[in-house]
């Protein structure tokens, strides 16, 4: 990749602007990975950390940081149209028990799973344990259960008698696929 960006900039005659400085790549990397900016004492930690490997050592604190999730699963979340409420025009009931499925997003994140087996759990979770045949469920299985409020989470109005008919519930149906 660095290849094909130096030859692109010397075919268009430009050039690599210069190195940043260590303070702006402490606060390059907070805002990037975590979405905040670091506490005085997190800028002064790195600012002052004498390592020759103090960027990695910075990096994989952020990475392992639960902010991380938070920060990166807000985008999943957007995709899949979390809400709290099942946000119809006639009618907008609460989903009490949203936020675990926000939760089990940000721990996906903060556990960094393998982006097909976060696919998987969210569109067949409920299939990939015979739940009827164990006496009682891991943390993995209820996740994986939890997963599958994917399938849920797009705008929803058939739920109200005015809107509970044949294109409203496809309607419902394509937005999840």
């Amino acid at each position: 990749m660095d290849d094909f960006v130096q030859a692109t900039l010397q075919k268009n005659q430009l050039e690599l602007g210069p190195n940043a400085d260590r303070d702006t790549l402490i606060r390059r990397a907070f805002f990037d990975l975590i979405g905040l900016p670091p506490s005085v004492d997190q800028w002064k930690q790195w600012r002052e950390s004498t390592p020759p490997n103090w960027y990695e050592l910075m990096i994989d604190e952020l990475l392992a940081s639960p902010r991380y999730g938070e920060r990166w699963g807000r985008y999943w979340l957007d995709l899949a149209g979390y809400a709290d409420s099942e946000g119809g025009i006639s009618a907008d009931p609460l989903r009490p028990v949203a936020w675990k499925y926000r939760d089990y997003v940000i721990r996906a994140f903060n556990r960094d799973l393998p982006y097909d087996k976060f696919l998987i759990e969210q569109i067949a979770g409920d299939e990939l344990t015979d739940h009827a045949m164990i006496p009682e469920l891991t943390a993995d299985q209820v996740d994986q259960l939890i997963a599958t409020g994917f399938l849920r989470m797009g705008i929803d109005e058939t739920g109200s008698r005015t809107m509970n008919f044949v294109p409203e519930r496809l309607k419902v149906i394509s937005d999840a696929i």
